[in-house]
């Protein structure tokens, strides 16, 4: 197997250790949409609740959803410019 370059590691590390914050708020996101999705269902399930409690609560779902979704999308931009920086290289 080809060893890959100073120069080709130096550039990878460096959009990983750029990113790596985009990353770590994408799990952040995630984390939360999960909790969201526990606690939704707790309530659903240990109580009464009405129609608005409800479509409230559904409605900060999709805040949820929408905010990791954003995030997912810098993960991807990340792994956008890995995949391209290794393609120039050969």
């Amino acid at each position: 197997m080809a060893q890959i370059s100073n120069n080709l590691k130096e550039k990878l590390l460096t959009i990983i250790q750029s990113d790596y914050e985009d990353c770590q708020f994408f799990v952040a996101a995630s984390q939360l949409l999960v909790n969201k999705i526990k606690d939704l269902s707790k309530t659903i399930e240990q109580r009464k609740i009405d129609f608005e409690e409800l479509r409230d609560n559904i409605g900060e779902l999709g805040i949820f959803i929408s905010n990791t979704e954003k995030r997912l999308e810098e993960v991807e931009e990340c792994y956008t410019q890995l995949v391209e920086t290794l393609s120039d290289e050969k």
